[in-house]
């Protein structure tokens, strides 16, 4: 009586697909995934074929069936594992995951923006939603510029990251969000700007929690900063202004204080320090409203 082991051809053929596969994948990743995915049914078309064909020999032959368990549990193995691709091929996931592993972030410059400002405008109200520098200057403009960091070059006119508008005497100056990329694999763009603003017209910075970077040089107008995360400022010694603070950190030790005091939280709220710093003149003021954390360097 002849005897036929069913899964024997289907294992043996599954090896040599698959060690093709990892021979091609040597020379080309891509195309070698894309053959897997297309034709890995082919093994389970090719079990059962063998399981027919044997099945047909025996009531020929008179012969015994029997199978060859390890063999059909590496094919199921093979095909279940096809299975899963597939599904998440068809999710979306394998592209997402391919492309996340692919992806090469880099700094790229920020275009320029530039805006002149005329004897009407006599207050500038910045908003922000992320971290920016900001730097008085002589100059009669408003200017932006830096850097951003993203997997390409998305921002291409200073249009995609800030809008500027004139009210009356007021300058209103929004940095917006970059593109974010949703998906499984979440893709954000971050900016680094720095803006440049007259030292003579008042600056509102609207902080909304994120950090601040402040350059006042000589002011010869009030600047506010409010609802800020960390507010740092880079103090000239020659500077003749006043600062006045209010934030929910201990004050920095670097500068002499006066007036200070310590107010009780509300709530949940943590405690709020209060503290003015300079001459106490009628001098250029530099106030800082519900910061959640304040340094100063000289």
């Amino acid at each position: 009586m002849r005897k036929w082991r069913v899964g024997t051809i289907s294992m043996g053929l599954s090896l040599v697909f698959l060690g093709s596969i990892l021979l091609l994948s040597q020379f080309n990743k891509d195309w070698t995934y894309n053959v897997f995915v297309v034709w890995w049914p082919a093994i389970l078309i090719i079990l059962g074929l063998e399981m027919l064909i044997y099945y047909f020999l025996k009531k020929e032959e008179n012969a015994l069936i029997t199978y060859d368990f390890l063999s059909i549990f590496f094919v199921a193995v093979i095909g279940t594992i096809g299975i899963g691709m597939t599904f998440l091929q068809s999710t979306g996931f394998i592209d997402e995951l391919k492309k996340s592993i692919k992806t090469e972030y880099k700094t790229y410059e920020l275009p320029a923006f530039k805006k002149e400002i005329d004897g009407s405008v006599k207050n500038v109200v910045l908003e922000v939603d992320q971290h920016v520098n900001i730097e008085s200057s002589s100059a009669n403009d408003i200017q932006l510029f830096g850097t951003y960091f993203g997997e390409q070059q998305e921002i291409q006119a200073a249009k995609d990251y800030v809008t500027a508008k004139t009210a009356g005497n007021t300058l209103y100056v929004i940095v917006k969000n970059p593109p974010v990329k949703t998906g499984m694999f979440q893709q954000e763009t971050r900016i680094n700007p720095t803006m440049i603003v007259p030292k003579n017209v008042n600056l509102d910075v609207r902080g909304d929690h994120q950090g601040i970077a402040v350059y006042p040089n000589q002011l010869e107008n009030d600047w506010r900063i409010e609802d800020a995360g960390h507010v740092a400022v880079r103090l000239d010694e020659k500077a003749k202004m006043n600062i006045k603070a209010e934030t929910y950190s201990a004050l920095p030790k670097e500068l002499n204080w006066i007036n200070k005091e310590k107010m009780a939280g509300d709530g949940d709220r943590s405690p709020m320090y209060k503290g003015t710093y300079g001459t106490g003149k009628d001098e250029p003021t530099l106030s800082i409203t519900s910061s959640d954390e304040l340094s100063i360097r000289k």
